[in-house]
């Protein structure tokens, strides 16, 4: 047997690496800034309505 082959037992969950922690993280983050995108409104003008500093919406 080839002993370049990970056995999956022997696998990190996905769940567990570092990236993933961060991609879960920003989760909500990225549902709303997909939204935004595909509703068209940019984050100013998103702001503005909203009455609220640019800065609370890019965050």
């Amino acid at each position: 047997m080839n002993s370049k082959i990970m056995k999956i037992e022997d696998a990190m969950r996905i769940e567990d690496a570092p990236s993933w922690r961060e991609v879960d993280r920003n989760r909500a983050g990225n549902l709303l800034a997909a939204a935004r995108i595909k509703a068209g409104p940019t984050q100013a003008q998103l702001a503005e309505k909203n009455a609220i500093r640019q800065n609370m919406v890019s965050e």
